[in-house]
């Protein structure tokens, strides 16, 4: 649904599921696919210092144009994790 565009059906599907990293990485996406600060603010502050995480992250960095924080994250997992090269 989010792929296709649906971020209002993407987000009420989301909430249905169990509370769990996923459902907020997805909620995070959503928000800033809809442009809502507030929510994406609320889904940042959740995440943790996990990979998947971080790379959920990076991306949205990337999405909003801040390249700097989103090659920090890049590099510094990379680091964290040189068997991913």
């Amino acid at each position: 649904l989010l792929g296709l565009g649906w971020f209002a059906e993407a987000e009420e599907k989301a909430l249905k599921g169990p509370s769990c990293p996923l459902q907020n990485r997805l909620l995070f996406h959503v928000a800033h696919r809809m442009n809502d600060e507030n929510k994406l603010m609320m889904y940042h502050q959740k995440l943790n210092d996990t990979t998947l995480d971080q790379l959920s992250l990076a991306s949205i960095h990337y999405l909003r144009n801040h390249f700097q924080e989103a090659t920090d994250i890049y590099k510094r997992l990379l680091l964290e994790n040189r068997d991913y090269t």
